[in-house]
């Protein structure tokens, strides 16, 4: 078991390692603009300076908590791991998917035994809306998974009552992490605290600090600045809701994995509490995400983690032996395999694209304009292992420049990079 562990942890490591800073990459190595519209947005200003201090990161996130988003812990993150460098992310970000494993497990109360490793990390695998947005990207990562990793610890000291001191920051960094998570994370330990037959002072104390983080993610001033210039007219109309209902199906069929062990589970009347807890959480995710102004993907991220939690439970109570179904899982291992493989491909593509227009970037750097070819993503790989890869989704959230020099990604790329224009031909 520990060196299928290993195994899997090296892929999810190279796979960092492969792929390059992208889009709001660039933006956060950058103090904030909260004077203009942020470091995203066209007209960022050439005068923007990199963060090269705590007290650069500390004025930037102020800044952009008043004017950009109230996720403050996560983006701090963000700016610090593209101050301190790219490599140093690649290792803790692959020790945050370690531990997303053992916590997933820990709170599906199961040991960790091969059989049970190789469901979550399929579930994963198979579930996990926006792969590359949600575990690799790095201001992806650190917005979703790593934030998930913190909501779940809270779930984790929060069901076990240690200590009232940890349930201080930890509370507070649980709720002040992201919106839809959050609130699903607060929904189990409200749940989890009306199951006790005693309530402590560990579980009031957790929830106070959860709520307040709560608050400052939710009412940051950012958030209603950021909308009114994203979407300066938006109002909660019929049409929104239909609008919503595409990404809805989408991330629910993509579970639907998860939910098989859990159906089987529920029809015989044998779902625990925590099953049922984490069950509920995992639909209200992209419940609650029908009625906001946008529906990413990505923003379902803890759903399937919830749905995960709950259906490793229940494999666990349905007690399945996995050498009477053999071939079948021998031939959804190979399957698996080539995914990886063809995942493995499709970064090593990308990676090879970048080393080129970073040759190009060094040897026509005094150009007043530096056009650049486009990033080719193998869109036939993608139709297969959908956003498992670096493709639409990263184009869709500024993971390749655009032919305006003046985009607020390109004006940061070539910022960062000490050029002084780049521009992708078309």
């Amino acid at each position: 078991m520990r060196l299928t562990f290993l195994i899997l942890a090296l892929i999810f490591f190279v796979r960092n390692c492969l792929l390059p800073l992208a889009a709001d990459d660039y933006s956060y190595a950058f103090v904030w603009d909260g004077a203009g519209r942020g470091n995203i947005l066209e007209g960022v200003p050439d005068t923007i300076e990199r963060v090269d201090s705590i007290g650069d990161l500390i004025a930037s996130q102020w800044s952009h908590y008043m004017t950009w988003g109230g996720r403050t812990p996560a983006h701090t993150l963000i700016q610090l791991f593209v101050w301190l460098g790219k490599p140093l992310f690649d290792v803790l970000n692959t020790a945050m998917f370690v531990a997303l494993i053992v916590l997933i497990a820990r709170l599906a109360d199961v040991r960790l035994t091969l059989r049970n490793l190789l469901w979550i990390t399929l579930g994963l695998w198979v579930a996990t809306p926006e792969w590359i947005s949600t575990m690799e990207w790095l201001t992806g990562a650190c917005n979703y998974l790593w934030m998930g990793v913190v909501q779940l610890l809270f779930l984790k000291f929060f069901s076990t009552s240690i200590n009232r001191l940890i349930m201080i920051p930890l509370g507070l960094m649980a709720g002040w992490s992201n919106e839809a998570g959050g609130l699903a994370t607060l929904f189990i330990a409200v749940a989890l605290m009306i199951g006790q037959q005693k309530i402590r002072s560990a579980h009031r104390i957790g929830l106070l600090s959860f709520a307040l983080g709560y608050a400052l993610l939710i009412l940051a001033p950012g958030n209603f600045n950021r909308l009114a210039l994203t979407q300066p007219n938006f109002s909660l109309t019929t049409a929104v809701l239909v609008e919503h209902l595409s990404p809805f199906v989408e991330v629910i069929s993509q579970q639907l994995l998860l939910l098989v062990p859990l159906v089987i589970v529920f029809s015989r009347r044998g779902a625990s509490s925590s099953i049922k807890i984490f069950t509920a959480a995992g639909l209200l995710v992209p419940t609650v995400m029908m009625f906001s102004p946008a529906f990413p993907l990505r923003s379902c991220f803890m759903s399937t983690i919830f749905l995960l939690i709950a259906s490793t439970a229940a494999l666990d109570r349905l007690n399945i032996d996995p050498k009477k179904y053999f071939k079948p899982l021998i031939a959804i291992g190979i399957v698996w395999a080539l995914s990886v493989a063809g995942s493995l491909y499709s970064d090593i593509s990308i990676r090879r694209q970048m080393d080129h227009r970073f040759e190009l970037i060094n040897e026509l750097s005094a150009e007043p304009l530096l056009k650049v070819p486009p990033l080719n993503p193998t869109w036939r790989l993608e139709k297969i292992l959908g956003l498992r890869i670096f493709g639409s989704a990263a184009m869709s959230i500024g993971g390749e420049l655009s032919d305006n020099p003046r985009e607020g990604h390109n004006v940061t790329f070539a910022k960062y990079h000490g050029i002084k224009a780049i521009a992708v031909e078309r």
